[in-house]
């Protein structure tokens, strides 16, 4: 698994190298999510705008997968206390992470770093793919990333989080497409 991790990250890096302007950069964000009510400021203030609908898809399904594999070792990490003690892993797991983090830190919680920096970022493209222009393909390129998302955010107890991504389809504010209903995934 931590070698399909580091693919996925050098192909990222591919991308981003070969594309001559920035996949997305960072803008306030417009819309509201009705589970951001009850604090004081929205769970992500800032969100994506992306390049294209096509880089879109392309990191959705990257951070998903990315996700969706941490959170499968993770699960693998607190069910099974041999492999919990796995050299083998924590090394490769390190390496994979490399640069990010301490030697203090564990690789679980290196793991649980990466993968809520992917659901973040899944999180902040929301808008972009729920936005006017994108219609229907918008809300269908979001189906595999929410499930992710939402069963990764159900697996960590991030209850603030999870509620934001059970309200994504209710959403509301300058350039939102209406309420549109799309099959979804349940975890």
């Amino acid at each position: 698994m931590a070698a399909v991790l580091e693919r996925m990250r050098n192909w990222e890096k591919i991308f981003r190298l070969r594309s001559d302007q920035p996949l997305f950069v960072f803008v306030p964000s417009r819309m509201h999510n009705p589970a951001d009510s009850g604090y004081p400021s929205k769970l992500f203030p800032n969100v994506l705008e992306l390049q294209s609908l096509k880089v879109a898809r392309c990191l959705l399904i990257l951070w998903g997968a990315t996700v969706q594999a941490l959170d499968l070792i993770m699960c693998q990490y607190h069910a099974n206390e041999e492999f919990s003690r796995a050299c083998e892993c924590h090394r490769r797991i390190w390496n994979f992470f490399g640069c990010g983090g301490t030697k203090d830190q564990t690789a679980l919680q290196l793991m649980v770093m990466e993968s809520n920096r992917c659901a973040w970022l899944i999180c902040r493209c929301v808008e972009y793919l729920y936005g006017n222009e994108m219609g229907l393909v918008g809300h269908q390129s979001m189906i595999y990333a929410k499930w992710v998302i939402t069963k990764h955010y159900h697996q960590l107890g991030m209850s603030r989080e999870l509620a934001w991504c059970h309200n994504i389809s209710r959403m509301s504010g300058p350039g939102a497409t209406g309420r549109i209903q799309v099959m979804e995934f349940q975890y």
